[in-house]
């Protein structure tokens, strides 16, 4: 038996009882508020459309149905697991592409980020505010050799709203060592490209992660972005 779902009916009816996702009840979760708590099947729904990262129409994912709650009565619903070898790899390569794409997600935002070593580019042009110090025109290259606070945009309370920047000691081919904000350089297209790793090591990450996975985890519908029925 997988979900089993006990409608009442009321006016002295007999309920009616129903079973949903036989064969395919991958675990459960509980989820715990204030005053109530939640339960959840994770199940694989077969008939589910979604869309990968290329914008190509894929059927079948995993989501989470709740079949249970302290808020009402639902003492005859029950979930038990009973996913088939099927099932389960189905579910596994399921999760294999979502752990790819935010991976990769991730990868590119670090491979974007200004740190110490990387080569940048001048998005604008940089007047120092001194006279006799050296300045950047917009489209030079260096490298980044320093990166740190802005001593002079550190807010007294450090809030969501109140964030400190960040300054970058640039050195370019010429021997030049400018200072300038953060904001004000970026790693080239090319160079984000190359600082990427192999997509051989994206793919065994992702087929480790989708093995391992514990769909009776208390934060699986966050991990995962599964939606509650």
């Amino acid at each position: 038996m997988a979900v089993r779902m006990e409608r009442y009916q009321g006016n002295g009816e007999p309920s009616k009882v129903e079973t949903l996702f036989e064969g395919a009840v991958l675990g459960h979760r509980e989820r715990n508020w204030h005053d109530d708590s939640d339960f959840y099947a994770i199940v694989w729904d077969a008939e589910k459309e979604w869309k990968d990262r290329r914008g190509r129409v894929r059927r079948g994912a995993i989501r989470s149905f709740g079949y249970a709650t302290t808020r009402f009565a639902t003492y005859g619903n029950t979930c038990t697991t009973d996913a088939t070898e099927e099932v389960q790899e189905a579910a596994a390569r399921y999760n294999a592409r979502l752990v790819l794409a935010d991976w990769w997600a991730a990868k590119k935002y670090e491979a974007a980020q200004v740190r110490v070593g990387k080569l940048v580019e001048m998005r604008r042009d940089y007047r120092p505010r001194k006279a006799g110090r050296d300045g950047a025109k917009k489209g030079e290259a260096g490298r980044v050799f320093w990166r740190g606070v802005d001593q002079y945009s550190v807010p007294r309370y450090r809030n969501s709203y109140k964030r400190a920047t960040y300054r970058v000691g640039v050195e370019f081919a010429d021997g030049r060592k400018v200072f300038v904000p953060e904001s004000a350089v970026e790693v080239p297209a090319d160079r984000v490209a190359w600082n990427l790793p192999s997509p051989f090591e994206g793919r065994r990450v992702a087929r480790a992660y989708a093995r391992d996975f514990t769909y009776s985890h208390r934060r699986t519908s966050a991990a995962m972005g599964m939606l509650v029925a």
